[in-house]
């Protein structure tokens, strides 16, 4: 390729007359030729090399970390896998089962010790022991229930076919919360009280029984005695159980499950390795040609030339339509065009730490936009630290100050009960004089049935 330039003495003419057959090109008068290589064209090959070096270098750096990933997570559900075949036994946490077991006897507790009533209405007292089913839609505050103290073989005989019962509003909250800890097989109550019994229903079929006032409870709570005499023996037992017949059949298909995945895994980490390693070979010799060109001094330019060449020359045609579907590829699977300065940032995050992390944007969001409260002066850092790395307990204060309130925003919190929900928000009162909290108000926590020793997070009505 030549690029034409004047001569140095433009007043020398050739002979041309003499010389017929020579080059025009290099015979015209006031005209000189000088060969380069620094071309448009070349410039534009020289940046389809550098754009493919580099993609191949960070897809390469990208499939490695995957590879990593994804044998640790292969290695990982093998460990797990050999665990479960191994256990036969489970450690028990004796303070989330100290806990739930005072919760059960509080509530129990709170059942047995209900009075009401005084001695004036003690004629209309009756006693009622019954067995508490389902509950019953169609009235406030009405489950069904069986007698204990009849025969059924008698309801049939009357023509009815079920029993409900309608407790008033504290005896019946405090019922619920109590049947909460007990199996349907022994929901066993005595009450004395007030009651009124008629025929409900359009076809008179049901027996209502409707305690318009309840004297006392008492509930029979097996469950409650089996619990204090396992307490016991897990102590003498050095708080370990011994797992059942059908938890370690579980277990064996657990760990079935849990070992197939780990050998899916690890074929997808052979196929990153391979794939990295491949790329790594490409962007050497990609490399390699990137730098011949920079040795043959050709510059490196992303602007298309206006050219017939990559049109009329095979070899540049091949190199522009090689570079046109690598454009393509890349810019499916999101890591073309500008996004490949990122690429060598993407890492694998599991679904529910992004999960959670979004949750704690959304409740800042929340608090600051919707409710225009202020946070901390570093809360931005604070985040930052406290969840990019493995997720560690952190709290963030916020204050609203024309309702005298503030926030207090707690990520991962240990409860007292040993469980450890997502998120903890407490809201305080200021007072107006003295400046100081008064109590506590706990809107977000813990909201999972105590006696499954589960957490999760709850939005429930503040002050």
């Amino acid at each position: 390729m030549k690029n034409f330039s004047p001569p140095s003495d433009p007043t020398k003419q050739p002979d041309f007359s003499r010389s017929p057959a020579a080059t025009i090109v290099a015979k015209l008068s006031g005209r000189g030729a000088e060969e380069t290589i620094d071309i448009p064209d070349n410039r534009f090959v020289h940046h389809m090399v550098q754009y493919c070096a580099r993609l191949s270098s960070r897809i390469a750096s990208a499939s490695e970390a995957q590879s990593r990933q994804l044998s640790a997570r292969s290695e990982r559900a093998y460990e797990h896998a050999k665990t479960l075949l191994e256990a036969e036994s489970e450690p028990v946490d004796p303070e989330i089962f100290g806990n739930q077991l005072a919760e059960m006897e509080a509530t129990i507790a709170a059942v047995n010790g209900w009075t009401s009533l005084g001695a004036s209405h003690r004629d209309e007292i009756g006693d009622y022991e019954i067995k508490l089913e389902n509950p019953y839609r169609y009235l406030e505050r009405a489950q069904f229930y069986k007698r204990l103290d009849a025969d059924p073989r008698q309801d049939e005989k009357l023509g009815i076919r079920s029993n409900i019962v309608q407790l008033p509003e504290e005896p019946f909250r405090l019922v619920a919360e109590a049947s909460k800890y007990l199996n349907k097989s022994s929901r066993l109550f005595e009450f004395s009280g007030i009651g009124l019994v008629r025929r409900h229903g359009q076809t008179g079929s049901m027996r209502l029984l409707k305690l318009e006032e309840v004297c006392r409870m008492r509930v029979r709570a097996p469950g409650l005695e089996k619990k204090a005499a396992l307490k016991a023996w897990y102590e003498q037992n050095g708080w370990t159980r011994k797992l059942t017949r059908t938890e370690l059949e579980e277990r064996r298909l657990e760990a079935r499950s849990s070992d197939r995945r780990a050998s899916q895994l690890e074929q997808r980490a052979e196929l990153s390795r391979s794939a990295a390693a491949s790329l790594c070979c490409t962007g050497e010799d990609l490399r390699s040609q990137e730098m011949r060109w920079s040795a043959l001094g050709v510059a490196s330019s992303s602007a298309l030339p206006m050219g017939m060449r990559f049109v009329q020359s095979a070899a540049y045609s091949s190199v522009l339509a090689a570079f046109n579907r690598v454009q393509e590829l890349a810019g499916k699977v999101g890591v073309g065009g500008p996004e490949i300065d990122r690429i060598d940032r993407i890492g694998i995050l599991h679904a529910s730490a992004i999960y959670e992390r979004w949750c704690l944007v959304r409740l800042i969001s929340l608090l600051v936009d919707t409710f225009d409260f202020t946070p901390e002066p570093d809360w931005l850092d604070r985040v930052i630290e406290g969840t990019c790395g493995v997720l560690a307990p952190f709290e963030l204060s916020f204050e609203r100050s024309d309702v005298a309130m503030t926030a207090c925003l707690e990520v991962q919190p240990v409860l007292p009960n040993g469980r450890r929900p997502d998120f903890r928000l407490t809201f305080q009162h200021r007072d107006a004089n003295t400046g100081e909290d008064t109590h506590a108000r706990t809107i977000l926590g813990d909201a999972v049935e105590p006696s499954k020793g589960l957490g999760c997070g709850l939005i429930s009505a503040g002050p």
